[in-house]
């Protein structure tokens, strides 16, 4: 029992001043003192591995450019350009049909409108996620998608001007009747 008792005052012994130097060293930045071994206490053999703690860094936010911004407006500009043909093309369902989307998305205007929004924010949030760590990467991926969406929204407006000439055309002068 007394084995357990000196045992004790011993590690309190060590503990207390061990504590005053982790203080005093964490507020100096500086490593901490070691622990003098002695032959008579084989328990303290090891120097103790005490180290200060510290709050995590916070994550680096990488800041868009101008030029990352441009490519992420010219998507979102180009998904509303997309939802806007679409939607004329979807007025005339006996010569136009979507080809990629359900019919029934597309008809529901509220839906599709959803669609393209959660699209342009799901774009924006991947271009972020891979711009973290490979910048070049994230616009190649952007050049992509502003090309795939280019080149389905030209293709929409091709097939309006051919079905539609009267609305991309000027509007021709009309007769005055007396």
């Amino acid at each position: 029992m007394q084995r357990r008792s000196s045992i004790a005052l011993a590690l309190l012994g060590l503990i207390v001043p061990l504590t005053n130097a982790q203080l005093s060293a964490f507020r100096a930045r500086t490593d901490l003192p070691s622990i003098p071994q002695n032959d008579a206490q084989p328990f303290l053999a090891e120097p103790a591995a005490i180290t200060p703690v510290s709050a995590p860094r916070p994550l680096r936010q990488h800041a868009l450019t101008l030029y990352d911004s441009g490519l992420l407006t010219a998507a979102g500009v180009l998904r509303f350009l997309d939802y806007k043909t679409t939607e004329k093309c979807a007025s005339d369902p006996a010569n136009f049909h979507e080809e990629e989307l359900p019919e029934s998305l597309v008809r529901n205007k509220p839906a599709f409108a959803a669609f393209e929004a959660g699209t342009v924010a799901a774009n924006y949030f991947a271009y972020r996620l891979v711009a973290r760590r490979h910048r070049t990467l994230a616009r190649l991926g952007q050049y992509i998608n502003i090309g795939s969406i280019g080149w389905a929204v030209g293709g929409n407006y091709t097939a309006i001007a051919q079905h539609f000439p009267r609305n991309l055309n000027r509007l021709e002068p009309q007769q005055i009747r007396p």
